[in-house]
């Protein structure tokens, strides 16, 4: 013969049951502070007594129906009669006795979780929250049939409660007239018929009398009159002494000899735990914000006001908001009621479709309107609940009245805290609220330290990482997307390279199809939504590495454009106004050049300005006025660019500029130096190669770097000897006999003569002499 403690535990392990929790757990669970039926019903009385419901007639019935010795038929009278004259009371009634209870025994609780975990559903015929609350589940009563129809299915974690849920009155089988309305409910009697049929029920903590009232003990007897040869088998655990006179529909297994011996059974009829939770995604670990963090912690732990946290694209507003969801004391707070809902992910694109997808997380039935399905997740918050509505600027940006109503009506829960993300501009909400200030780029150690995380700690040593962090501005997405392509690189130096040449579209990884893996998906989100004039202006602040100044936006766009275009973008959080300078990070300024062009004219116009600033350079740091000044950090970039899109320098003067700026200010760089220098054999024009060969003379005269220069001008000789122009190849020598000493000096002199006297130009050779 089978052993019933083997197939129980077969049943559990394949997640086959329906545990069904009586008064016993919720004693268990309280260290018998919590009431069984007819200590509740006294509990009542008391109420009524104290409150004035009850005459002195009333009061001597109930008093003598719940004497010791009195009966569960005479119990019930004493419920009929105080069920009908609390009325509108009977929630407070009810509340008085089981809002304070609070859970003691987490072994118990944890018992629970693993046999929930493993697929078996939990139900209750308690009033109290006691498991959902220790599961970090919701309560769901009969009165909502596809909820409760959810749980038995093992769509969610959720807890049945059979005989109602204390919080929603009509639904609390207490009364006799509560029993019937139960019993000739269809849908809860299908409900449980169905669990019945097609699951094992087990029976813990439950009385004789639990098991023969007039819905269970019905429910008992249905199934052994009409299903019994189907071998399906029922349980309920109880102690050595009560193994007989249990129905006949159920086996029952001793757990021990006394209360004490529960827990210690179910964990060894329980399966190994799974440890996974839908209601969240993976804890991020978040570097640095421990600032923010704190901050936004503190506000859901002191409130149900809505928490905003916005900020540019990748700034790591998710992250933040993950972290929070899994702070200790969010988590000692919510228990597991706590959800992450990504809206973009689930298509939330406006009130009704944001509000449905909360309803889907919260393994609720949409239904209604937004508005009405927005009650209906207050009503069913029953205990504290966290909810994180992360990208809201999915579901706000075409529909913003209607979700700020919807925001306010879920803010008005008693239970329900929201933590809301959002990129750009953010919502007003009717209710009071709390706002983070916009998160900013990491500090050098923190982007250090989270590149390494992703990379490895085998760069750590590298001599290029710090350039590398520097180029990536603490920009959280960029770094983590940059660590992801190390994977192949023997050295930060490779990756530095590939970023000069490939720039934003480095930052990817995996198949690249999503904001989240993808920066240039990620920051096009912001930018597709600017009208013509931001895009034009944000194009203009992503040329120059040290901002757009405003007089120069202005120069181009107009005053009154301008200032229209920078709210936007700073609402858009991509810009930063500093000092009436537009500053944007790099890894953004990087996305924003790849996305189209709004006006081709704009560009040329800014690299006309800087490349006029850069020719009066020539004359020296002093002849600048004090705002061309403030350009000397972007001139390089402006010369670069023109040498590289334009195959030109649009001014070669600008040039040597730029290298009396830099040597005489240690301001800005000298890159387009290197860049003209490639371009050296794509230049048609004999005079302006004349031209350049004279600025590598400024460059070593103002540098005093005679390698680079020499290594330069040798580079040009070569180019020559490919395509003979001896006046220019003579001017290459005479240069390098400047920079050289001795024979190699009288080498390059000589050599800088026949070249010239080839061609008949006696004039140069006098004028050399005569120099």
């Amino acid at each position: 013969m089978a052993n019933p403690t083997d197939d129980l535990k077969t049943i559990l392990a394949n997640g086959q049951a329906l545990i069904i929790c009586g008064a016993g757990v919720s004693a268990a669970l309280t260290g018998n502070k919590a009431p069984g039926w007819k200590a509740l019903i006294q509990g009542c009385v008391e109420y009524c007594k104290v409150h004035g419901f009850l005459n002195e007639n009333d009061l001597e019935d109930c008093e003598r129906w719940l004497k010791t010795g009195s009966t569960t038929e005479q119990w019930l009278f004493a419920a009929d009669r105080v069920r009908k004259k609390l009325g509108s009371n009977f929630r407070a009634s009810l509340g008085n006795v089981l809002e304070g209870l609070e859970t003691t025994n987490q072994l118990l609780i944890q018992c629970f979780g693993t046999l929930q975990n493993a697929g078996n559903a939990i139900a209750t015929t308690n009033y109290d929250g006691l498991l959902a609350l220790g599961l970090g589940s919701r309560p769901v009563t009969w009165r909502y049939p596809v909820d409760a129809m959810r749980v038995v299915e093992g769509q969610n974690q959720n807890v049945l409660h059979l005989h109602g849920h204390w919080t929603e009155p009509d639904s609390v089988v207490f009364s006799t007239v509560d029993y019937v309305d139960v019993s000739k409910n269809d849908s809860a009697q299908f409900v449980q018929k169905l669990a019945i049929h097609n699951r094992s029920l087990v029976f813990v903590g439950s009385s004789l009398d639990g098991l023969t009232d007039a819905n269970m003990g019905e429910l008992l007897k249905w199934f052994s009159s009409n299903w019994r040869d189907l071998g399906k088998q029922h349980f309920v655990l109880c102690l050595t002494k009560d193994l007989e006179g249990w129905p006949p529909a159920v086996t029952a297994i001793s757990y021990g000899e006394n209360h004490g011996d529960l827990t210690g059974f179910l964990q060894s009829i329980a399966p190994p735990r799974k440890d996974d939770d839908p209601r969240l995604e993976v804890r991020p670990n978040m570097i640095g914000r421990q600032k923010e963090l704190a901050e936004v912690v503190g506000w859901v732990l002191a409130d149900r006001h809505p928490i905003i946290i916005p900020g540019g694209p990748g700034m790591g507003k998710s992250a933040l908001a993950l972290e929070v969801a899994h702070h200790s004391d969010v988590v000692a707070r919510f228990g597991n009621e706590r959800y992450f809902l990504r809206l973009d992910k689930a298509g939330a694109s406006d009130a009704q479709s944001m509000v449905n997808a909360i309803a889907l997380k919260l393994d609720m039935q949409p239904s209604g309107g937004a508005e009405k399905m927005a009650e209906s997740i207050v009503r069913s918050c029953t205990m504290p609940t966290l909810v994180v509505l992360d990208n809201l600027e999915t579901s706000w940006d075409k529909n913003r009245d209607a979700v700020e109503t919807v925001i306010a009506r879920l803010a008005a829960s008693a239970q329900l805290n929201l933590l809301l993300t959002i990129r750009g501009e953010t919502p007003v909400i009717n209710c009071d609220n709390h706002k983070l200030k916009d998160l900013r780029q990491l500090e050098t150690m923190q982007a250090t330290e989270l590149f390494l995380r992703v990379a490895g700690h085998q760069y750590s040593n590298d001599i290029k990482l710090h350039d590398l962090i520097a180029l990536l501005d603490g920009h959280p997405l960029s770094i983590i997307l940059m660590a992801a392509q190390a994977d192949g690189e023997s050295t930060v130096e490779s990756m530095i390279q590939r970023w000069r040449v490939e720039s934003a579209k480095m930052l990817k990884m995996g198949n690249a199809n999503n904001s989240l893996n993808n920066l240039t998906i990620c920051v096009a989100l912001s930018f597709e939504k600017l009208s013509i004039e931001a895009k034009r202006l944000v194009r203009l602040v992503a040329l120059l590495p040290a901002g757009l100044a405003i007089w120069l936006a202005q120069e181009i766009l107009g005053s009154f454009l301008t200032g229209g275009a920078e709210r936007q973008l700073r609402k858009a959080r991509l810009i930063n106004n500093q000092l009436n300078r537009l500053l944007m990070l790099s890894p953004l300024r990087a996305a924003i050049l790849q996305m189209p062009v709004q006006s081709s004219n704009d560009e040329k116009e800014l690299l006309h300005i800087l490349h006029v600033i850069a020719v009066r350079g020539c004359r020296g740091f002093d002849k600048l006025s004090i705002h061309e000044r403030n350009e000397i950090e972007n001139l390089d970039a402006a010369l670069t660019l023109s040498l590289k899109k334009y195959q030109r320098c649009l001014y070669p003067a600008s040039l040597v500029g730029l290298t009396v700026l830099h040597v005489t200010t240690g301001r800005g760089s000298t890159a387009s130096i290197d860049s003209a220098l490639a371009l050296f054999k794509l230049i048609e024009s004999a005079k302006v190669r004349r031209f350049y060969i004279r600025y590598w003379a400024h460059f070593w005269f103002y540098r005093f770097d005679y390698e680079a220069t020499k290594s330069r001008l040798e580079a040009v000789l070569n180019f020559f000897s490919r395509i003979p122009e001896p006046e220019n190849m003579g001017q290459a020598h005479l240069r390098l006999a400047q920079l050289s000493e001795n024979l190699e000096a009288a080498h390059h002199l000589a050599e800088a003569r026949k070249l010239w006297l080839s061609i008949g130009r006696e004039d140069l050779v006098a004028k050399f002499l005569e120099g």
